[in-house]
């Protein structure tokens, strides 16, 4: 199992940076999931998706389901994929008139190996940097 947790600040309002996050079209600007089969223009709770994990060297089909939403403070995400299972947690608070993220990630596999491992850990980092710029992006 892998946990590890980023801060993220960017100048805009909490409600300004959950509505984004929150978008659909912009799940691939900040996770890692990509072409996201959806009815609605956001992400909602207790629903489940599909789409395509792209932290692999070749894309897998992955599931995710928002299992907490709680508007503009937290939004955690279960991504299930054949190579491990993610959970990803977004916690937003007030820092001065911007936004503090805070990016905790847990995620584990029933596989074994350094390539498990060393998946498991570019995913971790490369939600992060996306998180990063996707953060910077919106000032």
């Amino acid at each position: 199992m892998i946990t590890q947790e980023h801060e993220i600040v960017c100048a805009h309002p909490r409600e300004h940076v959950w509505e984004e996050l929150t978008r659909i079209e912009n799940l691939a600007r900040w996770g890692a999931v990509d072409d996201v089969v959806a009815m609605a223009a956001h992400l909602e709770p207790a629903q489940s998706y599909v789409g395509t994990l792209t932290t692999a060297a070749t894309p897998l089909n992955a599931a995710l389901v928002v299992t907490d939403f709680e508007p503009a403070e937290r939004l955690v995400l279960r991504i299930t994929s054949p190579m491990a299972v993610v959970h990803e947690t977004l916690d937003l608070r007030s820092a001065g008139e911007g936004t503090g993220l805070h990016y905790t990630v847990d995620a584990s596999s029933q596989m074994f190996g350094p390539q498990v491992s060393g998946w498991l850990r570019e995913h971790v980092a490369t939600v992060a940097t996306k998180l990063e710029r996707f953060a910077r992006e919106l000032d």
